[in-house]
């Protein structure tokens, strides 16, 4: 199943030391005058929707939030941190 007005953004798996990535864009809900634009007769006023599907591995996420300027994702407060001891050998 493929959507018509579907924009895919795979921002791949590697990351800025801030963990911050942007897309930039705009969308426009008005009147029907789809003569030179593609038209999706399913977002039309009140019918138009945000779909949003995420995925963080190893990573726990308590929520998610969009609205007409934004779109937000929480972290839950406790990151999971693995962590293992090391031993240090001298060779003499």
């Amino acid at each position: 199943f493929r959507e018509k007005s579907l924009l895919i953004w795979i921002i791949g798996q590697k990351f800025p030391k801030s963990m911050e990535i942007s897309l930039s864009g705009t969308v426009t809900f008005g009147a029907k005058s789809h003569e030179k634009q593609p038209f999706d007769p399913i977002c039309i006023g009140e019918t138009a929707y945000l779909k949003l599907h995420f995925r963080i591995l190893d990573y726990t996420l308590t929520g998610c939030y969009a609205d007409q300027h934004s779109v937000q994702v929480f972290a839950s407060g406790k990151p999971k941190i693995s962590a293992r001891k090391f031993h240090r050998f001298r060779l003499t």
